[in-house]
């Protein structure tokens, strides 16, 4: 999170089973769907197939440009990493600039669309356990008029108004 925090482009990390994500986030929902998709492969639950689906949908509609796909690239060449693994993480990156996108679940076609799906459907249970522990979305509060503190910070990170008050969004 230091190079979040130094404006280094990072809004979100998914590591292991863990999933940070910048109070800065320009679409909060949207970068916890996009770090979702590399938690979910790691755990492989997304098979190499659905990425490649979701990797060709987000070239061919300009979600994952060529500028984006260099500037990921040239990071990843700096690591040192070869040609194999790079093709691998930009397929990834570029998958999960899919599932960001809001309109991927609506107006993509039905194979973009049932894996899209599927990462909902995921989100949806992830909701649901957190309701139970108590958690409520904004409609939870609004039906009910309730404020707590931890709910107003939620809501003002998820909302995206943390983000208009403090952040810079940069490329990543």
């Amino acid at each position: 999170m230091d190079d979040a925090k130094a404006g280094r482009g990072i809004e979100g990390i998914a590591q292991d089973h863990t999933i940070w994500i910048a109070s800065f986030a320009m679409d909060p929902k949207g970068r916890v769907r996009h770090e979702v998709l590399h938690a979910l492969k790691t755990m492989g639950k997304i098979s190499p197939d659905e990425i490649r689906i979701l990797a060709d949908y987000a070239r061919e509609t300009g979600l994952f440009d060529g500028a984006k796909e260099k500037l990921y690239r040239t990071e990843l060449e700096g690591r040192g990493w070869n040609e194999a693994k790079i093709a691998e993480t930009l397929d990834e990156e570029a998958a999960a600039h899919t599932v960001e996108n809001p309109r991927a679940r609506s107006e993509a076609p039905t194979p973009v669309k049932s894996i899209v799906d599927k990462i909902f459907e995921f989100m949806d249970k992830v909701q649901t356990a957190l309701r139970v522990k108590g958690f409520m979305s904004a409609e939870d509060k609004a039906a009910r008029g309730a404020s707590t503190p931890a709910n107003d910070v939620i809501q003002s990170f998820m909302s995206g108004e943390m983000m208009k008050r403090e952040g810079v969004k940069a490329w990543m």
